[in-house]
Order: structure tokens, then C-alpha cells, then sequence
């Protein structure tokens, strides 16, 4: 059995902006840029899902209590920036990602507000000892040598991603800013955080003492392979983009399922008959409001029917709409799986609620059998992700 690996580490915090303000819109994936066009996806380079899970400490810096805090402008003229980079991973024990890059800098002359540094960077791979399937998104490395363009390393004291109630902020954090050339032209500029004091979120933290500094991580954790609750074995099956009205013989339960989108509620309904069965999942409250989507499996564990963003939610989650749809089915037990896409409930909130409903000429009651279980399998990983450095001062 052959695993599907996904290796986007939790580290990775997406979003849009210019460094003017360290303020950005949208997050999880690089948005488009001003002039409408779609971004390359040699972007991120990443694999698809993201990791869960993690164990052990947070990185270089975890146990650096006696820093230096002393003011940066104190130190003197920043002329340059000096660092050696790292990035490191495993799959189920076997090395996957071994990667050395030696990075310099000059200041960087544009505007950075609330910046206490930045600079223009470029880097060197020093050592690439990769074995086949590592895919690390180059801007993590602040690789320079691939499509990133322009690429700025630099520290806040405070960096806020996203706006209104999805936005979040991050203190003392490094981050990278980079453009990317693509066939039909450059895309960008795009932000990311690479780390912070606060070590949330998956990044690792950032120390510095006097003119040295590390950042990053150094974890166990786990990573998406097979899907093990979902296979699309049918020849065909039911997609559905249509509205449906509710009969009188329908019925409804409650539950929420995690918001990220890995974990499933799964529920199983009996047909006794020949009929046609509506299906939808509705939002309860604006606070737990998400993009859910339903996956019905048949009896022979095939997919049969998915449904997604063709009905308006009760309650709008912040992006998309909510599943319904109507499927010919046969007598037997189906499986009606309800999940979160990734990254769509509202900041701060972990559980997207919803109610389900069934729809059938005669009342079927769905039964919740799994809450909460993961879809795919969770094979262990570990990440090393750190960087050591100096600012030149003179």
C-alpha cells in the first residue's frame, strides 16, 4: 500500500501583502496578485495537506531564557545579515528532506513599518542530500536560486496576517517577502511568517542575542498518507450543483466536526427501499459557520454522491456555501460523510457546528457511528526547520 504524503508542515502561515505595514489579507494559501492573474502554483510547492499533530520542543531557541534584548538600533549600523539554514525531515523513520543553505543580506532600502530589520537577500545550497518525494516550498528555505524574486528577510516586533475577525498577529516574528516568475509574468509580493516569540500556530520561535539570532523548529509530528475512509472505486458517481426543496418527510441531527478539514463525523442512514434521498448540511450560528462537505458511501464502500457549495448556509461561513443534494439510492446502509475543507472557520474556532438533514419519502434517522476520526493515515514524521545567524554591524 502505497502512501499519499503530504509534508506542509504546521509551520506554514499563508498570506498576501506587502511588507508596508506587515498587514495581509487571506491565509493558508498565496492569494493573487493586483493585476486579477493566478499565481503558479511552484509557488509553495507543497504537496497538499497539512500536517497534525506534534510533539517534542519548540526548536533552537526553546531553551535561550537569557537572551539579549538590547535594542537592535543599539547595536549599530546594520551593513548586512549572515545565516545557515537547515531543513530537515523524516517519513515513518527513513530520511526524506536534507537540505543546507548558506543566506546573505544587504538592508533593504523600501518601506517596513514597525521593522526592527530587513534585508535583501540571496542564498547558496550548500548540501542537498534529498531523497525522491521531498517537496519543500522554497520560500521556507529563503531559497533565491528557483522563481522567488526580490526576497526580504526581515523581523517585526509585531506582524499581523489576515483581517477583521480571521486576522492574526504574531510577535517578534521573522518573515519573508518574495515575488515569483512565472510564464505569464511576476506574481506577488507575498508574506510569509516564519517564526515568532510566541511560538503558536505550528511556527517555532525567534531569539536573539545581541547580534546573533536562530529561529524555527524542531518537531515530531505526523503526516497525511492513504485515505483510508474514502475511495472513489465506482465507475461513476453523483456530484450535485443544485438547490433542493425540503419534503415533509425529513428528518435532522446535530453534531460540529473538526475545522481542520482532516478529521470526519461519519453517519450511516438504512434504506429499506428504492427512493430518492436529499441530503444537506446547514450551518447553526454565525460564530461555528464553515464550508462543510458531504460524501456518501455506498455499501460496497464506493463513493456514490458528493455534494459541495451549491446551497446558501443559514449562517455564511466566511468563504463558499453549504452541501445539499438528491441521490437515487438503493435499498442498503450508506455511509454520509460531514467534514471541514481546511482553513475555513473562523478564526479561534476549532469545531465547525452543523445540522444534517435527511430527506426521504418515508423518515429515515441517521445514526452518528464515528465522531471526530481521522481520514487518512497518520504516519509519523519529524521536521527540523531551524536557522542560525548574525546581523553585520559596524
Amino acid at each position: 500500500m502505497t502512501a499519499k504524503v503530504s509534508l506542509f508542515a504546521l509551520m506554514m502561515i499563508g498570506c498576501e501583502g506587502e511588507i508596508d505595514g506587515i498587514v495581509s489579507e487571506g491565509k493558508g494559501t498565496p492569494a493573487v496578485a493586483d493585476d486579477g492573474a493566478d499565481a503558479p502554483s511552484a509557488d509553495d510547492g507543497q504537496s497538499g495537506d497539512s500536517d497534525q499533530g506534534s510533539d517534542g520542543d519548540n526548536g533552537p531557541g526553546a531553551d535561550a531564557g537569557d537572551a539579549d534584548d538590547t535594542p537592535v538600533e543599539d547595536l549599530g549600523t546594520l551593513v548586512g545579515i549572515e545565516m545557515d539554514l537547515v531543513y530537515e525531515t523524516t517519513l515513518d523513520g527513513e530520511p526524506l528532506c536534507s537540505k543546507q543553505l548558506a543566506i546573505t543580506g544587504t538592508p533593504f532600502t523600501g518601506a517596513c513599518d514597525d521593522c526592527t530589520f530587513a534585508f535583501n537577500v540571496d542564498s547558496t545550497m550548500l548540501e542537498d542530500t534529498s531523497a525522491a518525494g521531498c517537496t519543500v516550498a522554497d520560500y521556507l528555505l529563503l531559497n533565491t536560486r528557483s522563481t522567488l524574486t526580490n526576497v526580504v528577510f526581515g523581523h517585526s516586533e509585531r506582524v499581523t496576517v489576515g483581517s477583521g475577525d480571521t486576522a492574526s498577529s504574531y510577535s517578534d516574528a521573522v518573515f519573508v517577502q518574495y515575488s515569483v516568475d512565472g510564464s505569464a509574468g511576476t506574481y506577488g509580493p507575498y508574506t510569509r511568517v516564519l517564526a515568532s516569540a510566541d511560538g503558536f500556530d505550528g511556527l517555532g520561535p525567534f531569539v536573539r542575542d545581541g547580534d546573533t539570532f536562530e529561529w524555527g523548529i524542531d518537531e515530531e509530528t505526523f503526516t497525511d498518507g492513504e485515505d483510508v475512509l474514502v475511495d472513489y472505486c465506482a465507475a461513476s458517481y453523483t456530484s450535485s450543483w443544485a438547490d433542493f426543496a425540503l419534503a415533509d418527510g425529513y428528518t435532522t441531527a446535530r453534531d460540529s466536526v473538526s475545522c481542520d478539514g482532516k478529521q470526519v463525523d461519519v453517519w450511516t442512514i438504512d434504506v429499506d427501499a428504492t427512493m430518492t434521498v436529499g441530503l444537506a448540511a446547514d450551518t447553526t450560528s454565525a460564530e461555528t459557520a464553515f464550508d462543510a462537505k458531504i460524501i456518501v458511501m455506498g455499501p460496497d464502500g464506493c463513493v456514490v454522491a458528493t455534494a459541495d457549495d451549491n446551497t446558501p448556509c443559514t449562517f455564511a461561513p466566511e468563504r463558499y456555501e453549504c452541501p445539499a443534494i438528491e441521490v437515487e439510492l438503493e435499498p442498503g446502509t450508506y455511509e454520509v460523510l460531514v467534514h471541514s475543507m481546511i482553513d475555513v472557520c473562523r478564526a479561534g474556532v476549532e469545531m465547525g457546528e452543523y445540522t444534517l438533514t435527511v430527506d426521504a419519502p418515508t423518515p429515515i434517522r441517521p445514526s452518528l457511528d464515528d465522531d471526530d476520526i481521522e481520514r487518512y493515515e497518520q504516519i509519523p514524521s519529524t521536521i527540523l526547520h531551524e536557522a542560525i545567524g548574525r546581523l553585520l554591524v559596524e
